[in-house]
C-alpha cells in the first residue's frame, strides 16, 4: 500500500476505538501510544490533537488521554442538534439538487451495500451521502457546523451499525430519501431525513439508559 493510501495515524486510533481494541475508559499516555502504533511521539502528539478535537479523546489527569465512555446524556443532545440543522442544509440544498448530484448520493449508498465494511468505514459512507446531499445548499458556516458535528456523532453511528444492527434501517431509509428527492418532494424528503435522525437517536439513547448486568 502506498503511504498516500495508508490510513493516518488518527484513523488507526480511531479504527481501534471503534473495534473496542481501545476500549471505553482505557487511559493512555504518548508513550504508550508510540510503542502501540511504533511511530515517534511527533505523529502521536498531532493525532491526539485531532482525536481530542473530533471528541474521540479526553484529557485524563496531567499528561494522559482516555477513550470516553458512550452516553446517554451526550447522544441526546448531538441527535438534537443534527435535528433542525441537517434538516435546514437539505431545505437550503433543494433547489440545486440534480441529476449530477442525485446519482453521486445514489453510488455512495451502493458503495455501502457492498459486504465487508468495517465500522469505521460505514461511518464515513454514511456522512458522505448526507454530505453530497447538504453541499448545495452554499452556506459554509452551516455546512463547516455540520461536518464537526459529524466529527463527535461518528462514534454514535459507528456503534449503531455494528453493535446495534441498525446498518440495514439506516440504508432503507436513505433509499426513500433519495426517491423523494428524486420526485423533488421537499416536503415528503424533510420527514424522512427528521424520521431518520430522531428515531435512531432515540433507539440508541434508549439503550444506553438501560442498566447493564455485570
Amino acid at each position: 500500500m502506498s503511504d498516500e493510501l495508508k490510513p493516518s495515524l488518527a484513523q488507526r486510533i480511531k479504527a481501534d476505538i471503534r473495534s473496542d481494541v481501545l476500549a471505553q475508559n482505557t487511559l493512555l499516555t504518548q508513550a504508550e501510544l508510540s510503542e502501540r502504533y511504533k511511530v515517534s511521539r511527533i505523529p502521536v502528539r498531532d493525532a491526539l490533537k485531532e482525536l481530542l478535537a473530533d471528541g474521540w479523546l479526553v484529557t485524563h489527569g496531567k499528561r494522559g488521554v482516555k477513550v470516553p465512555p458512550l452516553n446517554a446524556e451526550q447522544a441526546q443532545e448531538l441527535y438534537l442538534m443534527r435535528l433542525p440543522l441537517e434538516r435546514l442544509a437539505l431545505e437550503l440544498a433543494f433547489e440545486h439538487l440534480n441529476f449530477a448530484i442525485l446519482g453521486q448520493a445514489t453510488d455512495i449508498l451502493e458503495q455501502s451495500k457492498q459486504p465487508g465494511h468495517s465500522a469505521l468505514e460505514l461511518g464515513r459512507l454514511n456522512w458522505q451521502f448526507h454530505w453530497c446531499l447538504y453541499q448545495p445548499c452554499q452556506r459554509p458556516i452551516l455546512l463547516k457546523t455540520l461536518d464537526q458535528l459529524h466529527q463527535q456523532t461518528e462514534r454514535y453511528i459507528g456503534y449503531q451499525s455494528a453493535q446495534l444492527n441498525y446498518h440495514q434501517t439506516s440504508e432503507n431509509e436513505h433509499c426513500e430519501l433519495i426517491e423523494a428527492l428524486s420526485a423533488k418532494n421537499l416536503q415528503k424528503a424533510l420527514d424522512i431525513l427528521h424520521r431518520h435522525i430522531e428515531v435512531a437517536g432515540r433507539l440508541l439513547i434508549e439503550h444506553f439508559r438501560v442498566p447493564r448486568s455485570g
